[in-house]
């Protein structure tokens, strides 16, 4: 799971893979970039910088690699409708809705725990480092970090202790759905890595980034570019889909709190 910060959106999410398959996942994605004449072990993301080729053709070949190899995605697209006040100093960005966002993606694989408990018998959720600012990681921890999480990484990990033992679900009605993830497989911490490092966090990083700027340039009235618009497309065919919501999306597609103009918006964006 990663995050991509597009004010006032922030996307949360990432891929569905079983453990059994990272390890040649990991490899097929390096071969990739070896065809593109990248080193092996180079980090690549949504926008990465190429010193030699096209950004475009990377970003076709990482998402086409992920339809291909049948990955499932789920991204939940965090909106801040607050209204800015300038003298609250303590009111933050996008990123203050991480934990939401992520809660949302984590009851889409509870669903399927849930649906299949024979085929989903132990769940690990591997989350690139929340909210950190990498270009300012180095400067003194007295400052503030533009755009992270506030609250801090520990913060995560410690709701994400909270759903372990009391569930995912906000309302009373909801807990029979979505219980104590202890009770879905799931393992009792989430993990934090770094996508400079693995290969699977930088797959996730294409699936937010894409899905983020297709929002935000959607929600500016802007057209896409064709290239663009062919990437979502292709993308979306790997939006988790289950057998009881035939939608257009499927699951795998959360728009937070839900805005059906910018629904409609992004449906007829890809014609």
């Amino acid at each position: 799971i990663d995050e991509s910060a597009r004010s006032p959106f922030l996307a949360v999410g990432g891929v569905l893979a079983e453990w059994d398959r990272v390890l040649s996942l990991v490899r097929d994605w390096r071969a990739m970039k070896s065809t593109l004449k990248l080193p092996e072990d180079q980090e690549v993301k949504w926008k990465t910088k190429v010193r030699d080729g096209s950004l475009l053709q990377l970003q076709q070949k990482a998402v086409e690699f992920i339809v291909k190899k049948e990955l499932r995605t789920i991204v939940c697209v965090m909106t801040d409708k607050r209204k800015k006040r300038a003298d609250d100093s303590k009111q933050g960005g996008e990123r203050d809705f991480y934990c939401e966002a992520l809660k949302y993606v984590v009851q889409r694989v509870q669903e399927i725990s849930q649906q299949r408990p024979e085929d989903v018998r132990s769940c690990v959720v591997i989350c690139d480092t929340p909210g950190l600012n990498k270009e300012r990681k180095r400067e003194s921890d007295k400052k503030t970090l533009a755009g992270s999480i506030r609250r801090g990484q520990k913060a995560v990990l410690t709701t994400y202790a909270e759903w372990y033992k009391a569930g995912t679900a906000t309302l009373p009605e909801k807990k029979t759905i979505w219980g104590p993830l202890t009770d879905n497989g799931f393992h009792p911490s989430m993990l934090i890595g770094d996508a400079t490092y693995h290969d699977m966090l930088q797959i996730a990083d294409v699936v937010v980034g894409a899905t983020g700027e297709w929002v935000a340039t959607v929600n500016k009235n802007k057209e896409l570019s064709t290239e663009h618009k062919s990437i979502i497309k292709t993308l979306s065919r790997s939006f988790l889909q289950d057998s009881t919501d035939r939608s257009f999306w499927g699951k795998g597609f959360i728009l937070w709190p839900p805005d059906e103009d910018l629904w409609k918006k992004l449906k007829n964006s890809l014609g």
